[in-house]
């Protein structure tokens, strides 16, 4: 199978939020994500005018292939995808970015939270690339900016992300960014019609601290 720059990432609870970490009352309210900035990316949050770029990449099956959802099959399914993410800063939940490349300008992928369990100060992240940026570190740049809002803003102490065992090359991206491998899941899925075996990562705050 070819390189997959993907981690599995599963839609945020509603009581999943921003202002659950930053409030001590937990009380909702909209929250854009911040724009994070690195050498070659820009991560903003998603607008309704990113539904081309937004289809370009997901409805591209070697994309969607180690992911929880389906290749999008029309833009319909691209214009759902926005619609739920903007809901999710609307609801102040965790936020999804979109990546940005600065040369061209154009949302090539997204990054995120997935399950945030406030009690235990601990996330899961999870990403899609889009394959013409696959190999050139970008998923780990990006990657690198999201586990710095995770510590450094939201102080979480943990971060975590599984990936399909197949994709290599996602744990790879993990792994290159100060996730350690901690175990492997053995058919802890059904997704698209078979059981899947996951690799769990995950990387604490003292780790993120030492490698800074």
């Amino acid at each position: 199978m070819g390189r997959q720059h993907s981690a599995l990432v599963r839609e945020a609870r509603p009581s999943d939020t921003l202002a659950s970490v930053l409030s001590p009352k937990g009380a909702a309210r909209s929250v854009s994500p911040p724009v994070l900035e690195t050498t070659r990316l820009v991560l903003r949050a998603f607008r309704a005018s990113d539904l081309e770029d937004v289809f370009a990449y997901a409805s591209d099956g070697e994309v969607a292939r180690f992911v929880l959802w389906d290749k999008h099959a029309t833009r319909e399914d691209s214009r759902r995808f926005l619609e739920w993410v903007v809901g999710q800063y609307a609801r102040g939940e965790l936020p999804s970015w979109g990546i940005v490349d600065k040369l061209s300008g154009r949302v090539v992928g997204s990054i995120g939270y997935g399950s945030h369990e406030p009690a235990h100060a601990r996330a899961e992240v999870g990403y899609v690339l889009a394959r013409p940026f696959w190999g050139r570190g970008v998923m780990s740049e990006a990657l690198r900016a999201v586990l710095g809002h995770a510590f450094g803003t939201l102080h979480l102490h943990k971060v975590y992300a599984h990936c399909h065992v197949q994709n290599v090359a996602s744990r790879r991206v993990l792994e290159k960014a100060g996730l350690r491998h901690e175990g492997r899941l053995y058919e802890h899925l059904f997704v698209k019609g078979t059981f899947w075996d996951i690799d769990a990562l995950g990387m604490v705050d003292r780790e993120w601290k030492a490698a800074r």
